[in-house]
């Protein structure tokens, strides 16, 4: 990074730039806990199919994953702090049409699926230019502190967000609470203009943004522990975080009372999570790689297959706590793995890839939940999924070079092997 990064204070939490970025994605978390409510129960009301439910998320992801394209680039190109306000601004222009229309109105699927695709583009950037300005505030040792910090805050408003997001699509409707993530979004986009003098690595190029894109392609082709990092990343992308806004709900209708039943499940996820994060703080593996696999190969099946089996509710809520707490584990430390072994001016490049893969292979999920569980059934879906996703955690577990411990080795003391050029700034050490 910068020299003006090296003056980054040890303790991240403790700037009021770090507490303000905070608070703002504590507010947008809570958003996505009204919406992972609301959006689901608001299309079975317009289509008890559940295939408008998948519709609309899709075409939310599908203009996700291609403004990605263009913002991989533009993340490196520009400060991330005016692109992040811009993001919330349409977002929260689209959710409150969205919100209008449902309460208000009779909106058609064209309409809803025009308001979630712009809704989509816009936090196109917002995932990367996150990852970039969270290194601009942290570095070194802090960096998983700070990225477990952050998890802890944006999921642990989930647990009171999800019960009053429940009790609040029970005794209103879902519009109202789309109309209340709306106004989330303007909240984070005024907190995020109170932040000042973020220290970031701004790319210095003459050439082409596709130039630039190729680039940043070639960076993660020849990296194996990213290859296989983006490919677990969609292949969990489509068949668990694809699959389960989808069929969760209609699980949660046959197996536990609905709205209720299906905002208890979230909550004890979100508590998984919350204490996931938690345990991030405290425990710095020397291979974080295989960490994270072991985490996910371990924490994400039995959760699932409990909530398709129909088990006892508090035996399935403490499947999901444990789904909470691998999912925590996993994003943090492959979050921090790839701020700290990545260069600072590809990294918005790198992180915006990470989520082209990622959310580009989650439309398929969305798209194919519901005819595939109609010509077999929910139950099988979610198994093989859960099954799957296990298997491949553990694949890659089994292959060193796909766990990067030869970088993980290399930067102890040292620099990254897929730089070995790089300045000792422009990359933390790993602890």
């Amino acid at each position: 990074m910068t020299d003006e990064m090296e003056q980054t204070p040890s303790r991240p939490g403790l700037k009021r730039e770090f507490r303000l970025l905070l608070t703002s994605q504590g507010v947008s978390g809570f958003g996505d806990v009204l919406a992972l409510v609301g959006i689901p129960f608001a299309m079975l009301a317009l289509d008890k199919s559940g295939f408008l439910t998948g519709l609309v998320l899709a075409a939310r992801t599908i203009a996700q994953v291609a403004v990605l394209l263009l913002g991989s680039v533009a993340v490196d190109r520009f400060p991330p702090r005016p692109l992040m306000i811009a993001a919330d601004l349409v977002a929260f222009g689209t959710q409150a049409a969205i919100g209008v229309l449902i309460v208000f109105g009779s909106p058609s699927a064209w309409q809803l699926v025009a308001l979630f695709a712009v809704n989509g583009a816009a936090a196109a950037l917002y995932i990367p230019a996150t990852s970039k300005i969270l290194a601009g505030l942290a570095s070194g040792r802090d960096l998983q502190t700070a990225n477990a910090g952050l998890s802890m805050t944006f999921t642990s408003v989930g647990i009171l967000g999800f019960p009053l997001a429940g009790l609040l699509v029970s005794v209103t409707s879902p519009g109202v609470a789309l109309l209340a993530d709306a106004l989330t979004f303007l909240t984070s986009a005024l907190l995020l203009t109170r932040i000042r003098g973020i220290p970031a690595t701004v790319a210095q190029s003459g050439s082409s943004w596709a130039a630039d894109f190729v680039t940043g392609v070639k960076e993660v082709a020849r990296t194996p522990w990213l290859t296989a990092g983006l490919a677990n990343a969609g292949m969990f992308q489509m068949l668990v975080l694809g699959m389960l806004p989808v069929l969760g709900p209609l699980l949660a209708i046959k197996h536990y009372d609905g709205v209720a039943g299906w905002s208890a499940l979230l909550l004890a996820s979100s508590l998984g999570m919350l204490s996931g994060g938690f345990a991030s703080t405290r425990f710095v593996p020397k291979r974080p790689l295989l960490a994270a696999y072991t985490a996910t190969a371990l924490g994400v099946a039995p959760g699932l297959i409990l909530l398709a089996t129909g088990a006892p509710l508090p035996i399935t809520l403490a499947g999901m706590f444990v789904y909470g707490v691998a999912l925590a584990i996993f994003n943090t430390l492959w979050g921090t793995t790839v701020q700290q072994r990545v260069p600072g001016k590809m990294l918005g490049r790198v992180s915006a890839l990470d989520g082209f893969v990622s959310y580009g292979c989650r439309p398929l999920g969305l798209l194919l939940a519901v005819p595939v569980a109609a010509a077999t059934s929910p139950l099988l879906v979610v198994v093989v999924s859960a099954v799957a996703v296990a298997l491949l955690a553990a694949t890659v577990c089994a292959v060193p070079v796909f766990r990067g411990e030869e970088a993980s080795r290399r930067l102890h003391g040292r620099l990254d092997v897929s730089d070995p050029a790089a300045p000792q700034h422009e990359r933390p050490v790993a602890r």
